[in-house]
């Protein structure tokens, strides 16, 4: 991991899904529908408090940079958003386990369907917003907030305290601050599910290890892509397969998958003849 080092070259597929499902959010928080303002609410101000922090460190250290935890090729990131896609759906058809519930609790839909999903906390009547908003929203939106935006904010508060407080100069202070941020996002993520009332005290501990997981493969590995799909996966699963035909089942359910299935195909396309066009020239 080159944590640090500010590249100039990143694959397109993430912000192509933070453009699909962003203007959509928009337009819920014109309409003051609450998931909509809770989205909007929630990336903006952390991308505010994660800029001004940026901003403060950029000034004292102007070498100091913060990588986009995805990989150099949109071909890459389009084959690991598929890949996380379809893992928890395969787990499912297989053991038919609800990995959602046991594994990553993004959302906590239990068997009984009482309570109200923290993914959503209020989606839209129509069958296609509240597909839409369950799956691409909470995943995406979420996904940048705590696997990106707080674990950069961690980051650079750990970077802080290190640097200009205990005058820590370590060799090995990025992973240092690496770890404060996945500690500062996983404490996050554990905190904002008090916006979900079903959660227990195990389920707490169990969102707080699994995000402290999916943080360490995402900025070591670079798989924020892998984490999106795997994300929306769960939530599709939870939702079940009526829900999901309704959704699709409408105009808009049709044209954002047009859309998405058109990005995952001209992406995995392309990575397909770069691989050709270098074992021809190898």
């Amino acid at each position: 991991m080159e944590l640090g080092i500010k590249d100039k070259n990143y694959g397109l597929i993430v912000p192509l899904l933070i453009a699909i499902t962003g203007l959509p959010v928009l337009w819920l928080t014109l309409k003051e529908i609450p998931v909509g303002i809770f989205y909007a609410t929630l990336l903006s101000l952390s991308f505010v408090i994660f800029m001004l922090m940026f901003f403060f460190i950029k000034e004292s250290d102007p070498k100091y940079g913060l990588h986009l935890p995805v990989t150099k090729k949109t071909s890459t990131d389009a084959l690991l958003f598929f890949i996380g896609l379809i893992i928890s759906p395969i787990i499912y058809l297989i053991l038919r386990v609800k990995t959602s519930l046991i594994m990553s609790p993004f959302l906590t839909f239990n068997a009984v369907g009482q309570g109200q999903s923290f993914a959503a906390l209020q989606a839209a009547n129509s069958p296609f917003w509240e597909l839409f908003n369950i799956t691409f929203v909470a995943s995406i939106f979420e996904e940048m907030s705590m696997g990106f935006i707080w674990v950069a904010i961690g980051i650079l508060i750990t970077y802080i305290i290190r640097v200009h407080l205990l005058d820590n100069h370590s060799k090995h202070g990025r992973h240092i601050d690496l770890l404060g941020g996945i500690l500062l996002s996983m404490a996050f993520f554990v905190i904002i599910h008090q916006f979900n009332p079903t959660y227990t005290l195990i389920l707490f501990i169990i969102a707080g290890i699994f995000r402290f997981v999916a943080n360490y493969l995402i900025w070591y590995f670079r798989l924020l892509a892998l984490f999106i799909g795997y994300h929306l996966g769960n939530n599709l699963v939870a939702q079940g397969f009526d829900k999901i035909m309704a959704g699709l089942m409408t105009i808009g359910g049709v044209i954002l998958m047009i859309i998405v299935c058109l990005i995952l195909f001209l992406a995995i396309r392309k990575g397909i003849r770069d691989f050709r066009t270098k074992e021809l020239t190898s």
